[in-house]
């Protein structure tokens, strides 16, 4: 049993909790706070409410609802006075009813009744929904018409207002829920779709005093009553067959309050007809749906606040042929068999009645101003209203007005012209006034077709029949027809050149009238034709001979004119040749700056502008290369070069090629200098047309640079290290460093080392003939080490400058150099142009060089950049016979098999190297004397002294012992008595001992009884001799041996050994002189301790 309570108690607990989170806790306590206080709510509120509504009542901001509506029928306004009536009446009942405010009513979620809502009794009611809320018309259908295919409100849920007093919780649709989540009761859905929509919903809620504020509907139904005409039925079939229903009304269901749970509903109209049975509204506990029309509890009411009509009215705009607004036009309108009358205002507007929608109105004008006709084209038609303006623009033409003007061909006014001009099916004949004009006015209509002849001319003038007649389709307004009466044509023919020169006895053949007539420019370059052409007639002309200086432009020299009446002039220019001539010159590389060399091929372009010439001009250049500045002939002979060729273009550049050894050329500078010549076949003579010959024009200049070297000789000693000393080997490497200046970046070089032995001033030779030599080829900035570079024409240009300067600071001299100057001018050989009888000479161009006739621009030069850096030259030489000798390195620098720069001097000290002369002398000892008496072992030293030795280099020295006798090396046990040591000297010059211990000599002296060695000395590096010393007579390096005698034997004391050499003395005397030392040593140790202990 406890068991089951215990179930039952948390199965409560679990209840209370799951309704807990289900109704807020602000919901419950708003219903107690309500219930317990509703009357006195209404008590307290009634007064101020009543007090507030009739200071301020509810006032629509739309313009239509502070209007009387013309449109609004009578029936309207008898229904909306007994409308006001009985919600006067109604109001009352209410007021007297109680309502029991339980959860039932609540439950429904509609809305909670409050007090009326008092409003002035001459309020003036709002036609419709929109007017009300302040919205646009279409806003409220354009709101639902948006989300009916979607679920922005459809299905979701219902939420009834007594859960939570606050308007947010029942405004929450699916697609725009509040913080409580989706949930919509009936009103909510509807004040949810007018906020939407725009509307401003406060217009409720300020002037109601229900429970829930927007939320609940009777709340809306008290304010739309009171503010907004609205229809009154029983039923919803009453309602339908009224055929008053619109799609987007708001249809409120005022309960049966008689019956359990009552409720009020309401919702939208959703048929797309008035008796369309469609209802879209939030339903308990469907949520939110479109129906048939339905309301949970039982209705005894239906009120309908409208949707606005959809009508529309005609805007109708009245102008005339030029757009000018016109006032006071009249139309008629019709519609529905019904007639009106209107005008258009000051602006030419039009403003009809308001017509349902699709009403067919037919317009017509019936009455124009003066000035004007009515066109019965435009002036009437029909057109089907839709909603809203309905632009109509109707154009009235003005009549057409016609002026002839008859002048001359040059603008003069012709009197008592006569012109038959027929229109409107008759011809009248008239005759210019003294303006020239013939007017016909306010006789044509728009588009009438007038036609015109001119039958009799005046005096002087010839009709022309070309424009004698004709026709015009007049337009509303002004119509002007320009005739013109010609006059005789005169011709004058002028010729000149192009600089505005008459020119004479040129001839011409003028073909006119059918024939050709020759003649000639007169003295004032001209040619005349008077009285003899007619307007228009054609003037055909040929240039047929020019004068000298002139030539023939084909695209000129003929032409054709049609003559106008007056003065007609053929203008014809004779061009004078006008040619421009300008060059640039540089070598095969695109370079100014160039190597003095053999071969240097040197390139003029020449580019010729035929500004003014003929097509084809046959033209000859005649080119020179000469020295820039004074125009002397560079070379022993002349460089000057002719070439002809034709113009094929209007530019073009023409390649002047030279072969051009340039050697010798160091620093010099040369310039090409150009005559151009055309060939007039007009006055069969060749005639200078362009020049350019200035002799310090820059771009056609070529500068020679002027390269220079100096060396610095160097050997290798076997260290590898850099000296200028070198050991008499047979294999000796070394290097010429060649520092240079001014070469050219890019360009190859080679440079070559002759070997001079200074003393003979002759090329040095190895033992076996051979001369020493080196070499390298190298390209400039690549190879080798650049130590600074300089653009060539910053360089010659800073040179230039130098020397100009230089120049300035000689005052003394400055008359004497402009002398100079002057006969320096005055003797300069002038380029002629070559003659017309000589022979042409064209010279051949480069092999690897194509002619380009079309080339029109110059080629890009090419920046050259002088470099300074230097070069080792390597050699190998044999020095072994070359002791002491002084070898110069000759050094030359060449380009293309050119020698361009050398430095041979014997005297300079940097191109010298030394070969050095070593010497040794030796002192043999033995046993550190010159001679000793031994037959026993001895040591044999020789001391040797060197001098000219490269200190660092390891050598060898050996020393062989000869025999004086057989002067042959010393055998000893069959081995030659030599000895050999390596060493390194510090310093050039010292000594070296080679010592050899032990020399058992007793075997050397045969039946001799002395001998005499000399030490043989030799200086190596790596088995190759340095140095030696080799002198059987050199008393130093001779040493001498005697044999003992050996004494006449005797007897002596048994025991003693036979003495070899001398007297040793007896054994027993060493012992005791031992002791006597041992003893002397104790007694001075003892001594010196007891001394100081004193």
């Amino acid at each position: 049993m406890k068991t089951k309570i215990s179930r039952i108690i948390v199965s409560l607990v679990m209840i209370v909790t799951l309704l807990m989170q289900i109704i807020p806790i602000q919901a419950i306590t708003a219903y107690a706070e309500s219930t317990s206080a509703t009357q006195v709510q209404k008590n307290e509120e009634k007064t101020k409410s009543t007090e507030a509504t009739k200071a301020d009542p509810v006032e629509s901001t739309s313009e239509s609802s502070q209007e009387t509506s013309e449109s609004t029928s009578s029936t309207e306004s008898s229904e909306s006075t007994k409308e006001e009536e009985s919600v006067i009446s109604e109001d009352k009942e209410e007021t007297q009813r109680e309502v029991t405010l339980d959860g039932s009513v609540y439950g429904s979620g509609a809305g909670v009744p409050g007090d009326p809502v008092l409003f002035r009794s001459a309020r003036a009611l709002s036609a419709d929904l929109p007017t009300f809320f302040g919205i646009s018309t279409k806003a409220i259908n354009a709101e639902l018409t948006a989300h009916q295919n979607d679920s922005f409100y459809l299905g979701t849920p219902y939420r009834g207002l007594y859960l939570n007093p606050d308007e947010g919780y029942c405004l929450s649709p699916n697609g725009a829920p509040t913080s409580y989540g989706p949930g919509m009761n009936c009103t909510g859905f509807v004040a949810t779709v007018i906020r939407r929509a725009g509307g401003d919903i406060s217009r409720i809620t300020n002037n109601s005093t229900g429970f829930g504020g927007a939320a609940n509907a009777y709340n809306w139904r008290d304010v739309l009553r009171a503010t907004t005409y609205a229809d009154t039925y029983n039923t919803v079939s009453e309602m339908l067959a009224s055929g008053t229903m619109r799609k987007g009304d708001i249809i409120y269901f005022e309960p049966d309050v008689s019956v359990t749970n009552y409720d009020c509903h309401i919702g939208f109209f959703w048929g797309n007809t008035p008796s369309d049975n469609k209802f879209w509204h939030s339903y308990y506990p469907d949520g939110n749906i479109i129906s048939d029309i339905k309301t949970k509890s039982p209705a005894e009411k239906i009120y309908v606040f409208h949707n606005a009509k959809e009508e529309g009215y005609i805007s109708l705009k009245k102008v005339n042929d030029k757009g000018d607004n016109m006032a006071g036009v009249s139309f008629k309108l019709t519609a529905d068999g019904k007639s009106t009358t209107v005008k258009t205002d000051a602006n030419g507007n039009l403003k009809s009645p308001n017509y349902p929608i699709g009403t067919v109105v037919e317009y017509e004008e019936t009455a124009t101003i003066a000035g004007h006709y009515i066109d019965s084209a435009s002036s009437k038609g029909k057109i089907t209203i839709k909603e809203g303006a309905n632009e109509l623009k109707v154009t009235n033409p003005r009549y057409a007005n016609v002026t002839l003007n008859k002048k001359n061909d040059v603008g003069l006014n012709l009197e008592g012209v006569q012109f038959k001009l027929t229109y409107n099916g008759k011809d009248h004949t008239v005759k210019t006034d003294k303006n020239g004009q013939i007017q016909v006015t306010n006789e044509l209509k728009n588009n009438t077709k007038i036609e015109w002849e001119e039958t009799a001319t005046i005096a002087g003038h010839y009709i022309d029949t070309a424009n004698a007649k004709g026709s015009l389709v007049v337009k509303s307004g002004s119509n002007t027809i320009n005739v013109s009466n010609p006059r005789y044509a005169n011709l004058t023919l002028i010729k000149q050149n192009d600089k505005g020169k008459n020119l004479e006895g040129v001839e011409f053949n003028l073909h006119y009238n059918g024939k050709d007539h020759k003649v000639k420019t007169d003295k004032n370059g001209t040619i005349k034709i008077t009285n003899d052409l007619k307007n228009n007639a054609k003037v055909e002309w040929e240039e047929l001979k020019t004068i000298k200086g002139h030539y023939i432009d084909p695209e000129k020299a003929k032409g054709s004119i049609v003559v106008k009446s007056g003065e007609n002039t053929i203008n014809v220019n004779n061009p004078t040749l006008n040619f421009g001539m300008t060059s640039q010159a540089s070598n095969q590389d695109g370079a100014q700056f160039v190597n003095p060399m053999i071969g240097q091929k040197l390139r003029d372009e020449v580019m010729i502008q035929a500004n003014q010439a003929p097509a084809n001009a046959k033209l000859r250049l005649t080119s020179d290369f000469v020295e820039f500045g004074t125009g002397e002939q560079l070379g022993e002979e002349s460089l000057k070069q002719v070439n002809e060729f034709e113009a094929k273009q209007a530019q073009f550049v023409k390649n002047v090629y030279l072969d051009f050894d340039a050697t010798g050329m160091h620093g010099k500078k040369g310039i090409w200098i150009n005559v151009l010549e055309f060939y007039n076949p007009s006055t069969g003579e060749w005639e200078e047309v362009a020049r350019h010959d200035d002799l310090a024009n820059e771009a056609e200049a070529i500068q020679f640079v002027t390269p220079e070297i100096h060396t610095e000789f160097f050997f290798y000693d076997q260290n590898e290290n850099e000296t200028k000393l070198s050991d008499p080997l047979a294999k000796v490497k070394g290097f010429d460093r060649v520092f240079y200046k001014n070469l050219i970046s890019g360009q190859t070089y080679k440079f070559d080392l002759t070997m001079m032995d200074r003393e003979s001033e002759k090329e040095f030779k190895d033992p076996n003939g051979n001369s020493v030599t080196g070499s390298i080829t190298v390209v400039a900035g690549k190879d080798g080490t650049v130590t600074s570079t300089i653009n060539a024409r910053e360089y010659y240009e800073n040179l230039a400058k130098e020397a100009a300067e230089k120049e300035e600071s000689k005052e003394n001299d400055s008359d004497k150099e402009k002398e100079t100057t002057k006969d320096s001018d005055g003797s300069k050989e002038t380029i002629q142009p070559k003659a017309a009888t000589q022979e042409v000479v064209d010279t051949e161009e480069p092999a690897d060089v194509e002619e380009q006739e079309e080339a029109t621009e110059f080629s890009t030069l090419n920046d050259v950049e002088l470099l300074e850096g230097y070069v080792d030259v390597p050699f190998e030489a044999n020095l072994s016979a070359a002791k002491g000798k002084v070898l110069v390195a000759y050094e030359q620098l060449s380009t293309h098999d050119t020698p361009i720069a050398n430095e041979k001097e014997l005297e300079n000290e940097k191109q010298t190297g030394k070969v050095r002369n070593p010497k040794i002398g030796t002192q043999a000892f033995v046993n550190g004397k010159v001679e000793v008496t031994s037959d026993g072992k001895v040591t044999l030293t020789d001391k040797v002294a060197f001098e000219d030795l490269t200190p660092n280099v390891e050598y060898d020295q050996k020393v062989t012992w000869m025999d004086t006798r057989t002067k042959l090396p010393v055998m000893i046990d069959g081995k030659e008595l030599t000895s050999t040591i390596k060493f390194t000297p510090k310093e050039s010059t010292g000594t070296v001992t080679v010592t050899i211990e032990d020399v058992a000599v007793q075997q050397l002296f045969g039946k001799d009884s002395k001998i005499q060695l000399v030490a043989f000395e030799e200086t190596t590096y790596n088995d190759e001799p340095v140095a030696s010393e080799k002198d059987f007579n050199n008393k130093g390096q001779t040493i001498t041996i005697n044999k003992p005698v050996e004494p006449v034997k005797t007897t002596g004391q048994a025991g003693t050994l036979p003495q070899t050499s001398g007297s040793l003395g007896s054994p027993f005397i060493w012992i005791l002189l031992g002791l006597v030392f041992a003893a002397s040593a104790l007694f001075i140790v003892a001594n010196k301790k007891r001394q100081n202990k004193k």
